[in-house]
């Protein structure tokens, strides 16, 4: 198996996303890329590493209530909140997976992924989850496009649509690039 190839990073979605109702719940991200991203890139998982920016998991509201309940003699704390910051906190990390991995695109998911790899803190969500595939020096020098979040794609119309044609257009890109 060939991990050098492409490296997507993604965030989770929260558990207020995951318990809607059966018929519009959210699938696990990576079903998401199994379904609706990968198949349109002409990519197979084998080919991929695929990480989270963040390697801990945060607590939202919801998860602090439960835990409450099944312990209440114990603190809990919505760590969810802290996404970008636990985000921006696992750079070091995530450039030194980007280091051992010397993958040839990265593919990030969502705005607080683009914004911590890329550096960007000025452009727009429409210009910086633009779907185009940009050099990067991180770590290496390598390829990078930055994607909106399945759960994004889910929950907003235009998102799922914008997503879609930047899909289309990326398909023949990635073929040529790797």
């Amino acid at each position: 198996m060939d991990i050098t190839k492409k490296n997507a990073l993604a965030q989770t979605p929260t558990l207020e996303q995951i318990k809607q109702p059966s018929d519009t719940a959210p699938l696990p991200v990576n079903n998401h890329l199994e379904k609706d991203y990968f198949p349109q890139l002409g990519i197979s998982r084998s080919e991929m590493w695929i990480t989270d920016i963040v390697k801990v998991y945060l607590y939202n509201k919801d998860h602090v209530k439960n835990c409450q309940e099944l312990f209440p003699s114990k603190n809990f704390t919505n760590t969810h909140q802290l996404f970008k910051k636990v985000a921006e906190a696992s750079k070091d990390w995530i450039k030194r997976e980007i280091e051992v991995c010397q993958p040839k695109l990265i593919i990030t998911l969502g705005e607080v992924c683009a914004r911590v790899i890329s550096g960007d803190t000025k452009s727009s969500n429409n210009d910086l989850l633009d779907g185009r595939i940009r050099r990067i020096e991180l770590e290496i020098s390598t390829y990078i496009v930055h994607l909106a979040h399945p759960e994004e794609r889910r929950r907003i119309p235009e998102w799922e649509e914008k997503t879609a044609s930047q899909l289309e257009s990326l398909k023949m890109e990635i073929g040529k690039l790797l």
